[in-house]
């Protein structure tokens, strides 16, 4: 990050000992600078990685971030901003806000906190009273004790089954689909496996969510 200052000289000198970022709810932190001007200016970098979260188990591109506002705590004034918001960041891509802050008329010593404001992000409502495990004609029924979840519009959310429930030992399992509205993302372990614990096994399934609420049984279909 590159630190520049601009303005007058004063008297009283202002020791910002860190920047703290704000940014959904997580904190990014960022070298200090001390300054006897008026203003300071400072570079904030942003990047939106390809590959985090959860879809990395799946090749699907991400939706691109929008940054709507950003804003500075006192006792620091937000002067001016280049480029202003909103602005939007697409997969992959990096942009880096530059800042110039109005500082306190008197000699501070703390650190800088700003906010990167984000767009809001829209979520669906699961009410899941029930999983289903089918292999074949058999069907069971499998405890959920989260049965009302809250996740992202088309996001991704994981659930972990145990199998023992609707197979035996030495069983395979080909493929796992899971109905609709629901999409399998990926499972832990891949298939195909076998079931080679005599004691417990479990899989770990990523499932994509619909684009609207839902109430009903999560159908999880073992090939």
């Amino acid at each position: 990050m590159r630190l520049g200052l601009l303005g007058k000289l004063r008297g009283n000198q202002v020791v910002i000992s860190a920047i703290n970022v704000n940014w959904k709810g997580g904190v990014h932190r960022l070298d200090g600078v001390t300054s006897k001007k008026h203003t300071v200016e400072i570079e904030i970098p942003f990047a939106n990685k390809k590959g985090e979260g959860v879809l990395m188990f799946k090749a699907q591109e991400k939706k691109p971030e929008i940054i709507t506002a950003i804003s500075v705590q006192q006792p620091f004034r937000l002067l001016d901003v280049s480029p202003k918001p909103p602005v939007e960041v697409k997969e992959g891509e990096r942009v880096s806000f530059k800042l110039r802050i109005g500082l306190p008329d008197y000699g501070y010593n703390g650190p800088l906190n700003l906010t990167l404001g984000a767009a809001a992000q829209e979520m669906v409502m699961l009410e899941l009273p029930k999983v289903v495990l089918k292999r074949g004609e058999r069907s069971v029924e499998v405890e959920n004790p989260r049965s009302i979840i809250s996740v992202l519009k088309n996001g991704v959310f994981q659930h972990s089954v145990q199998l023992y429930k609707a197979l035996s030992y030495n069983d395979r399992v080909g493929s796992i689909k899971v109905g609709a509205p629901f999409s399998l993302v990926s499972s832990e372990p891949k298939t195909p496996f076998s079931i080679d614990d005599p004691n417990s096994y479990i899989v770990s399934l990523w499932i994509q969510a619909p684009d609207h609420n839902y109430a009903g049984p999560l159908v999880i279909e073992l090939g």
